[in-house]
Formats: C-alpha cells, structure tokens, sequence
C-alpha cells in the first residue's frame, strides 16, 4: 500500500490518496502521525481517495480490531469533516462501518464516488 499526503493549508484541508492493497492498521497510523505534521491544524477537513485502493480483502474484525487506534488520535485530530472517496458499494459499507465501530462523534463523514463532489461537500475551490 502507498499513502500520498498533501496538506493544503490555504484551503485547511488534508487530501490522502491510497493506492495498493489497503493495509487498515498502517492507514491509520498514517493518519496519526500527519496530525503531528507541522502544517497540521486540528479541525483540518480531509479527503481519502480510494479509488486506487485494493479493500476486497478487509473483513469485520480488521475494521474492528482497527478501533482502539483510530480512538486514541480523536484529541489530536479535533472536530473535522472527512470525505471519503470509494470505486464501489463494498467500500462504501466497510466505510460505513468503521464508522459505526470508531464511535467518533467529533468526525462528520461522507462518502462519495468523486473527487469533485467530496470538494464540494467540504466547500472547497474547485
């Protein structure tokens, strides 16, 4: 799995692109680490881009057993809005799913099948 990060602090957005076949745990230990980027600001919206990302393999305990981290880097990460970009129905119900198990109130998801809709969901220039 490959992990692109670009910060865009003049739009206060965080834009991920995974590609390769998605590794649940590294994905997001790479999420905690860019919160101690310095161009990092809790709050900071974001954009997962799936479409490139190999998740037919992921099953309910990797989703599950991925909860404890995802909860320990909410005070890090702050309020935010995360769009979530996916090819097909599967990734839309795993998404949905990790969701529900993370139990992350101070995260607002949505997810889409385009880059474009994702940027107007966050309010960003096109």
């Amino acid at each position: 799995m490959e992990i692109s990060t670009r910060i865009n602090v003049d739009c206060n957005v965080i834009l991920f692109k995974v590609e390769g076949k998605l590794d649940l745990a590294a994905l997001l230990k790479h999420a905690t680490e860019t919160t101690q980027h310095p161009d990092f600001q809790p709050g900071m919206a974001s954009i997962w881009n799936l479409l490139d990302a190999d998740y037919q393999h992921l099953v309910g305990k990797d989703i599950e057993s991925s909860q404890a981290v995802s909860r320990s880097s909410g005070d890090d990460r702050g309020a935010a809005r995360v769009a979530v970009v996916v090819h097909d129905e599967l990734g839309h119900g795993l998404v949905r799913m990790f969701q529900a198990m993370a139990g992350l109130a101070h995260i607002e998801y949505h997810i889409t099948r385009s880059i474009p809709e994702a940027m107007q969901w966050l309010e960003l220039p096109g």
